[in-house]
């Protein structure tokens, strides 16, 4: 398996330019955290579903713009940008009712110097401070023809459910694009794609109000009649929940009239920076059996693939990049941007590795019983009820946040590396002999798993000790789980193995 950065990288190759472009960066991100985590939709709780989330190392479900620019490290190349970007999990559900998570090494992050504001200037403005909001419809589960983004006669409208595009990349017969997990028949991986709102009305950080549940028809299906679908507004407030659940309406923000391009309506006059965002799931890894993809929210098709966003940027660094990089750079190489000279880190997935999850008593990585939360699948025209994905009287974990209260705890491995317990050392010498290293300030587990990338085994020790090796040594073996008890000096919520003791990971 390639490395995560490599993997990221990769996932930038094909942009849908459909316009030229003024001016872009591209951006590749690793993984900071996987997990039931959403500061924009459930602040301060557990979120519905499991999200992957690229950016600010120290993410979590309360962090706000002051949090997350406080972060040592961001997963991202642009140190600058401590910003929080995140998308729903892939998993596969296995004939056997398993599901086993899709690896993603994390997502190509583009900001485009596209569309004009109301007046028709096309100067960007840099994010306010605390700006957060929401790209998609977690209900979706069928494309939505009716909702369309503002339009007059120069700029004409399109479908808001245009936001959302797949890709099955397959280099030796190449197939068109769709809003819909269409194919996952995908050799080379399936890319998810979002574009995000470009438009602010000035006023608001966030807006909060109810979701719209109506149905979404696919275009690309045969048309199926539904007396149940109707138009409904931008703002998704809905009168047909039996339930009222409080979520962020997106009111406050709205897309270009193109999505990609065009103009913003004059209830949203202030042109921000295009988002546009790629993740690529390695499908082709999967054993598929006769099961089926879902998004950890449950959805079996596609059309609710969403992505959140708080902004975390150097408004400073933000700005001249947005005047220097957003007219002027057309090749999108974070490099020929002078803004990000500074605080461009070609290292990102090493120096700033995936962190333990704040709940870390719920399964999320390799192959898990069920989807973590009260989450149904659904499939092609179903309409979301608030039963299909929220718990009997709210959505609660089984344990506590690891960074409120708790002792730490040992990194739970990932798509990659197994947890394999405490181990001892060998008998007269190191049970791991390959490369090693130390780090009285940032070891973690995940740290060291990059370090070791590739190795058949890797364990932490003496909280601040990383090692790597192709076999255990003789005498190495299982010891008492409380042997391994000493803080990670990277994570004061982990542990990192014990005198003669370390936390052993494998290969999966």
């Amino acid at each position: 398996m390639a490395p995560v950065w490599s993997m990221v990288v990769a996932s930038t190759v094909v942009l849908h330019l459909v316009e030229p472009v003024l001016g872009f960066w591209r951006m590749s991100c690793s993984v900071a955290q996987m997990g039931r985590v959403d500061p924009v939709i459930s602040f301060g709780q557990v979120s519905q579903h499991v999200h992957k989330i690229s950016g600010a190392s120290n993410i979590n479900i309360n962090s706000t713009y002051d949090s997350l620019v406080a972060a040592p490290c961001t997963s991202c190349q642009i140190q600058a940008d401590k910003s929080a970007y995140w998308n729903p999990q892939l998993y596969y559900l296995h004939a056997n009712g398993k599901y086993e998570e899709v690896y993603n090494g994390g997502m190509a992050v583009y900001y485009l110097g596209r569309g004009m504001d109301a007046a028709g200037g096309t100067k960007a403005s840099p994010f306010p401070k605390g700006l957060k909001f929401l790209s998609g419809n977690n209900n979706a589960r069928s494309y939505d023809a009716n909702t369309k983004t503002y339009g007059n006669a120069t700029y004409p409208n399109v479908p808001v459910a245009d936001r959302v595009t797949f890709a099955c990349i397959d280099y030796k017969n190449p197939k068109p694009q769709a809003h819909y997990m269409s194919d996952t028949n995908c050799p080379d991986g399936m890319r998810a794609q979002i574009d995000f709102q470009s438009c602010w009305d000035g006023v608001n950080l966030y807006k909060v109000g109810f979701p719209q549940l109506c149905p979404e028809r696919p275009r690309a299906l045969p048309e199926i009649q539904d007396p149940r679908n109707h138009p409904h507004v931008n703002s998704e407030k809905s009168t047909k929940l039996k339930e009222k659940v409080e979520v962020a309406d997106q009111s406050h923000m709205a897309y270009l009239s193109q999505i990609d391009n065009g103009i913003c309506p004059p209830t949203h006059p202030i042109l921000l920076p295009h988002i546009f965002i790629e993740v690529l799931y390695s499908i082709g890894d999967i054993k598929q059996d006769g099961g089926k993809f879902v998004f950890a929210n449950g959805d079996e098709t596609g059309y609710s693939f969403h992505g959140d966003f708080i902004n975390g940027w150097d408004i400073p660094v933000l700005t001249a990049a947005i005047k220097d990089c957003l007219i002027g750079v057309e090749s999108g190489v974070v490099e020929e941007c002078p803004a990000f000279l500074p605080s461009d880190d070609t290292n990102f997935a090493k120096n700033c590795p995936e962190t333990s999850p704040v709940y870390p008593c719920e399964p999320v990585h390799g192959i898990i019983d069920k989807l973590p939360g009260c989450i149904t699948p659904t499939g092609f025209n179903h309409v979301v009820i608030p039963s299909d994905n929220t718990c009997p009287g709210g959505n609660v974990a089984s344990c506590s946040p690891n960074f409120l209260n708790g002792p730490p705890l040992p990194f739970p491995g990932n798509a990659q590396y197994k947890s394999l317990g405490c181990y001892t050392e060998a008998t007269g010498g190191r049970a791991l002999t390959g490369n090693h290293y130390a780090s009285t300030t940032a070891m973690t587990a995940a740290a060291c798993i990059a370090f070791c990338a590739g190795s058949k085994y890797v364990g932490v020790e003496y909280a601040s000790e990383c090692y790597c090796g192709s076999s255990l040594s003789s005498g190495s073996a299982p010891a008492p789980a409380g042997d391994c008890a000493l803080t990670c000096s990277g994570n004061r919520w982990e542990v990192c193995g014990g005198g003669n003791r370390l936390n052993l990971y494998q290969l999966k």
